[in-house]
């Protein structure tokens, strides 16, 4: 019987109203995050995201610390790619092909991933690119620092 892979994705999304969101979701339920409020007038419409997606066929369950090892054993391909996707988005792109994905490369076997972005129109020139090198040079720092979820409140 052929296992299902495990899907992780570590996103970063910048609202309108300058609020940022940080974390990590395995199959789609949020195991860690951090949350910086934006400005009193609430607006969650997104400006623009990052996310790291990656499947694995390794037995990752929703634990925060099995997941941030997991995130964190990959810091040197994904900071490399984060790089590299941030020089490629110096120069522009045309803003008709949104979201972007780019294939992370020299992964351990079993693991597949990739950067996926999008922005809309209003963003500056460059801001994506900084946040970029910002998240491949605090790469490390930014997971370890995630908190998990707390249990579900009824």
């Amino acid at each position: 019987m052929v296992r299902e892979m495990t899907k992780l994705t570590f996103f970063y999304h910048k609202r309108k109203d300058a609020a940022v969101r940080i974390g990590v979701e395995v199959e789609e339920d949020r195991v860690l995050e951090r949350y910086i409020p934006g400005q009193e007038n609430s607006d969650s419409a997104l400006l623009w995201y990052v996310d790291v997606r990656c499947s694995t066929d390794e037995e990752i369950s929703a634990d925060s610390e099995a997941v941030r090892k997991f995130f964190l054993k990959l810091s040197t391909p994904i900071q490399v790619a984060l790089k590299s996707v941030a020089n490629e988005l110096s120069v522009g792109l045309d803003s008709d092909i949104w979201p972007n994905k780019w294939g992370l490369k020299n992964l351990p076997q079993g693991i597949s991933g990739e950067i996926v972005c999008s922005a809309t129109r209003r963003i500056t020139d460059g801001e994506l690119v900084n946040v970029l090198l910002t998240l491949a040079n605090e790469w490390p720092e930014l997971i370890a620092g995630l908190q998990p979820l707390a249990a579900f409140v009824n």
